[in-house]
C-alpha cells in the first residue's frame, strides 16, 4: 500500500529511494512543522542532506520514495535545513509513527 499524503509515518532508519528506485540513504529525522527530512549518508550520499517534504512522492513497505533523481540531490540547497522563524526542533521518527 502506498501512502502519498501523510509524512507522520516516516520511521527513523527507513530506506530512501530516488525517483528511479535507487537507494540513496536512510531517514535520520523529519520535521513536519519545518517541512523537511534529514537524510543520513548512504551509498550515493557522502554527507547528510535535508530534503523538503514535498520531495516525497510516496511511502510504502520498502521505504520512502522521492520525486527527485540522485543527480538533483547534489544541489547545494539540500546541504542545510530550511531557515524558519519557528523555534521547533526536529522530531526523531519513531516506529510508533509507522503508517505504511
Amino acid at each position: 500500500m502506498q501512502n502519498r499524503t501523510d509524512p507522520n509515518g516516516l520511521p527513523a532508519g527507513a530506506d530512501i529511494y530516488d525517483a528511479t528506485g535507487e537507494l540513496i540513504g536512510t531517514l535520520d529525522t523529519w520535521n513536519a512543522q519545518e517541512g523537511y527530512l534529514a537524510v543520513l549518508k548512504g551509498v550515493f550520499i557522502t554527507k547528510g542532506i535535508f530534503l523538503p517534504l514535498g520531495a516525497v512522492d510516496y511511502t510504502d513497505l520498502d521505504g520512502i520514495h522521492l520525486n527527485l533523481r540522485k543527480d538533483e540531490l547534489q544541489d547545494s540547497r539540500y546541504e542545510a535545513p530550511p531557515i524558519s522563524s519557528s523555534s521547533s526542533s526536529a522530531s526523531p521518527a519513531s516506529d510508533a509513527d509507522l503508517s505504511f
